[in-house]
């Protein structure tokens, strides 16, 4: 609500991951109600960041099937469906914990920025 109170644009992206205000309330750290009001204030969820994904794609790559849709204001289709099946797996959760999960930062940096990225060093572990 405050960046309507300032005027500011709620569909203006980031300067380094072109990621929209709707892209970083879908972040695991946030709560969906975020993403959801930011919605409701006239943010797009059709934009997408400089990996090409929409704020529902990088909820759905995260099992969260269900918010996607959610956020797109729609039911859930059969490849949603899947997924979200998928992550209710028992060996889901331990890939989750795996060490895939702690390289990520490496996934989400394109070579072509890769000197401007976190090095290994700056990764959170978990």
């Amino acid at each position: 609500r405050m960046l309507i109170d300032c005027k500011a644009d709620v569909n203006r992206p980031e300067p380094i991951m072109g990621n929209t205000p709707l892209h970083l309330a879908v972040d695991p750290y946030v709560n969906f109600s975020s993403a959801l009001a930011l919605k409701a204030l006239g943010a797009d969820c059709s934009l997408v960041n400089n990996d090409g994904l929409k704020p529902a794609q990088i909820l759905l790559a995260k099992g969260e099937a269900n918010q996607a849709a959610q956020l797109e204001g729609r039911p859930m289709n059969q490849e949603e469906l899947e997924v979200h099946a998928a992550s209710k797996h028992p060996v889901a959760a331990r890939f989750q914990r795996s060490v895939f999960s702690q390289v990520s930062w490496v996934l989400r940096c394109p070579p072509e920025r890769l000197e401007s990225c976190p090095s290994a060093e700056d990764a959170p572990l978990e």
